[in-house]
């Protein structure tokens, strides 16, 4: 067992997969000012926080906070069977093949990307036909547009690709990928002729919940 002391040094290391929340209140220690202030702190897999006693068994200073670690390991690529259906009024894309995610962040079952470390996403979504269609795709958060493209072709083919980078706070926020305007059926796989309907990203920077 520990036996707490003022000035006592300890650090909490998140070696976890998931968020760690720590709940503080401020009782005046300015040594880390921008976070010693918030209700909710948020660590994300791989970082650390240091703390130091100031009451015994009751009140800790935070000295310090990581916000690197082993996090940058959330990416993943994930794409639909090749024929499937989109209807006029909008189609989310199914993430039926998942080719990485070792983060287990794609829900096949929700056909969403919800990774459970707070930060900026760069997310890639890109949608393809052999007909000639006016084919709208859309990168939404939490079911709301962030960015969209379109593609138009009065002959065969249809193709558009959209990038946005996001931010998911690592719990309730999640990302998916509509396909709207038109009656269609998609091409889709890796290592096929024509890989045009996919979703992917990747961690852009690690980002703490402060609520």
């Amino acid at each position: 067992s520990i036996t707490d002391a003022v000035n006592n040094i300890y650090v909490i290391n998140n070696t976890s997969v998931n968020t760690l929340t720590i709940t503080s209140t401020f009782d005046g220690h300015t040594a880390y000012p921008t976070l010693a202030t918030a209700a909710i702190i948020t660590l994300s897999p791989g970082a650390s926080a240091t703390l130091s006693t100031t009451v015994i068994n009751s009140a800790y200073q935070i000295i310090t906070m990581s916000l690197t670690g082993g996090s940058n390991n959330v990416a993943f690529y994930a794409y639909p069977n090749n024929g499937t259906n989109v209807v006029t009024g909008g189609t989310v894309m199914p993430l039926t093949n998942i080719l990485f995610d070792p983060s287990n962040a794609v829900n096949a079952g929700t056909n969403r990307f919800q990774p459970k470390t707070a930060g900026f996403y760069n997310l890639t979504a890109a949608a393809g036909s052999t007909l000639a269609v006016n084919l709208v795709i859309e990168l939404r958060k939490n079911g709301r547009p962030m960015a969209a493209n379109d593609a138009t072709s009065t002959v065969e083919w249809s193709g558009a690709n959209v990038t946005c980078v996001m931010y998911l706070n690592g719990t309730t926020d999640y990302a998916d990928v509509n396909i709207r305007n038109a009656n269609f059926s998609i091409i889709s796989g890796p290592g096929s002729v024509y890989a045009w309907t996919y979703f992917t990203g990747s961690l852009q920077s690690i980002q703490p919940v402060i609520a």
